[in-house]
């Protein structure tokens, strides 16, 4: 009988595990995938052309689904622009640059980016702006406008230092 015992327990030990490994595989298979279709939305999905002063546009892709157009020049310099440039020039005006520097750094400009997901409050958007010190709903600090409003007043009350990125100097590579 100790036996049976013995032998159940191990099954149900092992079959836990194959199930516990099965979320595991899972959950990290759904990540990389909403990664790369938010890649593939910053890469396809709204940019300036770089004949346009004002207005974004789709970019357009072939039948082979290559990007006719692309965020970078091709000599590899900055972004032409991001959708976000006139509300950055309209909050931060001659900062935009830097303004458009931390924002990349902190969130690789996906308005919907939950970080800081170890500590009490989570950061949330554009400048990943923290819950614990700014007491907004997620939904309002995905809001693309509401969150570069939030960060030009954090930003008049306490300067661009209140962003790791700027102190580190993460941001650099984005100017």
């Amino acid at each position: 009988m100790s036996i049976n015992k013995e032998i159940w327990k191990m099954r149900a030990r092992l079959t836990a595990i194959i199930l516990l490994a099965a979320i595991i595989g899972g959950t990290f298979t759904y990540s990389y995938i909403k990664g790369k279709e938010w890649y593939d939305w910053m890469r396809v999905g709204y940019i300036y052309a770089s004949n346009s002063t004002s207005s974004p546009e789709l970019a357009k892709a072939d039948s082979a689904g290559e990007v006719k157009e692309d965020l970078y020049k091709s000599d590899g310099e900055a972004p032409i622009a991001s959708p976000y440039d006139t509300l950055l020039e309209k909050y931060f005006g001659d900062e935009s640059k830097l303004a458009y520097s931390i924002m990349m750094a902190e969130s690789s400009g996906n308005p919907l980016t939950i970080g800081d997901k170890h500590l009490k409050k989570p950061s949330i958007g554009l400048f990943q702006i923290n819950q614990l010190w700014h007491p907004y709903s997620t939904e309002q600090l995905q809001d693309a406008e509401f969150n570069i409003r939030t960060a030009k007043e954090i930003r008049d009350s306490g300067g661009w230092e209140r962003w790791t990125t700027f102190r580190t100097g993460a941001n650099l590579k984005f100017l």
